[in-house]
């Protein structure tokens, strides 16, 4: 089998939750978002057609992450150099949880700032728990938008501003009109 009869592409970012794994695979016309432990796998085919908008939103946790590893290498330095001052065997053992806790800390910050990523169809708004990073959010909008704009052709597209004045005007443009009381 050659690349070209392949049906089913990957696309990035893939996360390990729950003794599982949470991957995300491009096909001719649509995305599957896959979830696989070992024992059972589960599917949610999402098809470009349907989708409304990708939703890709930063969160703290990365920085939180960084943060308490940087106080809990900052606090076993200092236990390490207390002890390296007495001399007493502890100095090793905390210098090595230091530099264990440095070498997360680099990896933390290596991997960049992290995201969550929805995926916004007519009836569901689905989490892609295998996009965790703001790298891999962005390399997924940027290898989604040609295929979401290849099977919506025959759509109009709407300039966020304009949507938001439809959104905004009066109940008889967008639909929308409020219960008597």
């Amino acid at each position: 089998m050659t690349k070209k009869d392949k049906p089913y592409r990957r696309l990035p970012g893939v996360t390990y939750k729950s003794f599982g794994k949470h991957t995300l695979w491009q096909g001719k016309d649509h995305l599957l978002a896959m979830y696989s432990n070992g024992m059972f796998e589960d599917y949610r085919r999402i098809y470009y057609r349907d989708i409304q908008g990708l939703v890709i939103t930063k969160t703290p946790k990365a920085a939180v992450i960084a943060t308490v590893v940087f106080l809990l290498c900052f606090a076993s330095a200092l236990l390490s150099w207390r002890f390296f001052l007495d001399l007493a065997p502890w100095s090793v053992f905390f210098c090595i949880v230091s530099g264990v806790f440095l070498v997360y800390l680099l990896a933390t910050l290596f991997k960049g700032p992290s995201c969550q990523c929805r995926i916004i169809t007519a009836v569901q708004n689905e989490p892609l728990q295998a996009v965790t990073l703001l790298r891999h959010g962005r390399k997924l909008a940027k290898a989604l938008k040609p295929l979401i704009l290849e099977a919506q052709n025959d759509m109009e597209p709407v300039e966020p501003e304009k949507a938001l004045e439809i959104m905004k005007g009066d109940g008889r443009r967008s639909g929308f009109r409020p219960a008597p009381l």
